[in-house]
C-alpha cells in the first residue's frame, strides 16, 4: 500500500534517479581505484636517506603529514562509495517494490 502512496505522491524513485546514482557510484569507484592505487607512487614510505639538517626533518614531518591527510581522503572516499552504494541499493529495491505495487494494481489480465 505504501508504495501505490509513493507513486500517488510523486515520492517513487524515477528510474533516472536510479541510473543517475548508479552513474555516480561507477565514477566515485574509478576515483577511489585511483585514489588507492596511486598512494604508494604519490607518497613513497620512508624518509630520505642521509639528510642531515633542520630542513631535511621539516620536509619528512610534512610528508608524514601529507601522506596521513592523503590516506584520510582515501578512506573518506572509500566511506562515501559505500554511502553512495547503500544509498543505490535501496533506490533499486524502492523501485522494484514500486514496479511490483503497479503490476499488481493493474491487476490480472490488465494488459489486455
Amino acid at each position: 500500500m505504501t508504495d501505490i502512496i509513493d507513486l500517488i505522491s510523486g515520492r517513487a524513485v524515477a528510474r533516472e534517479q536510479l541510473e543517475a546514482g548508479r552513474a555516480s557510484l561507477r565514477r566515485l569507484q574509478a576515483l577511489v581505484d585511483e585514489l588507492s592505487g596511486a598512494r604508494p607512487t604519490v607518497l613513497p614510505v620512508g624518509a630520505p636517506v642521509g639528510w642531515a639538517s633542520s630542513a631535511a626533518d621539516r620536509y619528512a614531518e610534512r610528508l608524514d603529514a601529507l601522506r596521513a591527510a592523503f590516506a584520510a581522503v582515501v578512506i573518506q572516499a572509500e566511506a562515501a562509495e559505500q554511502a553512495l552504494r547503500d544509498r543505490v541499493r535501496r533506490l533499486e529495491a524502492r523501485s522494484e517494490a514500486a514496479d511490483a505495487a503497479l503490476g499488481e494494481a493493474a491487476g490480472p489480465g490488465a494488459g489486455w
